[in-house]
């Protein structure tokens, strides 16, 4: 293992007891990144709240997730 990509809870990456730090502890070269997607929708949540135009999108991504999950079937 070389890295682990969380969402900086601080269950995680706590300095006494969080994940990454008893990783670390096994893995002392192992690297800590923040997750992108996480971040991602963190930021694309609050552009909704913002910018109602966005939710027309939103509305068809998921009837696409949905038409395309049922293609499977």
């Amino acid at each position: 293992m070389v890295a682990i990509a969380i969402n900086g809870a601080a269950f995680m990456i706590g300095c006494h007891e969080g994940s990454f730090t008893w990783l670390q502890e096994k893995v002392l070269t192992l690297v800590n990144t923040q997750s992108v997607a996480h971040h991602e929708a963190l930021v694309t949540s609050d552009a909704f709240k913002v910018v109602s135009e966005l939710l027309i999108l939103d509305d068809f991504a998921n009837k696409v997730y949905i038409w395309v999950g049922r293609s499977y079937n």
